[in-house]
């Protein structure tokens, strides 16, 4: 499969509006963090993950694609974070009352635990919690806590681990609103990679930081 091949089945998704949710702005965007993993000469998978925040709470969704003709595209949302004030129990976010955000020792997600001890993420507080949780993810400890590895992405989907390369990155060009993935550099590159085309990477003009999404935020 070339990387003609691949761009063709990621547009063809995007065009069926098979994209990441972050996109219709109705949440207030955290970050993401994209996956390009190489299976084998036949098999590929890109998976896109993004930590997402509204009136509920956080979570974190993972948008799969890859050349399957029966599953070309998976959506998988995790909301199950949780929070540990001082000596309580873990609650959901939702039973936080945001004066108390900075009192937040824990958070639970999955089977694994972000100790908070000795950090100061909340220079400023907010109802919705979004500026705790965007300087929270400027922490990279706090992202390797979050982000799942290449391994877990493909269990998740139902591969088997083991791949020929892979490669990953939280800073690159995601296609403008309503565009395809062939129009950007990035995605022309990962599908390069992908073809075994190239051994390098070009991420194009990173524009996944929040701040390029702030003008979005739903409060």
């Amino acid at each position: 499969m070339n990387s003609t091949q691949i761009l063709n089945i990621l547009d063809e998704e995007f065009d069926n509006l098979n994209r990441p949710i972050f996109e219709w702005r109705e949440m207030n965007y955290i970050g993401s963090k994209c996956t390009i993993i190489r299976l084998n000469h036949q098999q590929w998978l890109i998976a896109i993950q993004s930590f997402l925040l509204d009136k509920k709470g956080p979570y974190v969704t993972i948008d799969f694609y890859r050349n399957d003709t029966q599953n070309r595209y998976q959506n998988i949302l995790m909301d199950d974070l949780t929070f540990k004030l001082d000596n309580n129990s873990y609650i959901p976010f939702s039973d936080i009352e945001p004066h108390h955000l900075q009192l937040i020792k824990e958070i639970k997600f999955n089977e694994d635990s972000f100790c908070l001890k000795n950090l100061n993420p909340h220079d400023e507080m907010d109802k919705s919690g979004k500026s705790f949780f965007r300087n929270l993810y400027e922490i990279p400890s706090f992202r390797n806590f979050l982000w799942k590895t290449p391994s877990s992405l493909l269990n998740f989907v139902g591969l088997k681990e083991g791949y020929e390369k892979v490669f990953e990155t939280e800073e690159w060009e995601y296609p403008d609103y309503l565009t395809e993935p062939s129009e950007t550099v990035s995605f022309k590159s990962f599908a390069q990679f992908l073809a075994n085309e190239v051994d390098s990477v070009n991420v194009g003009i990173p524009n996944n930081h929040w701040m390029e999404w702030k003008d979005y935020d739903i409060d």
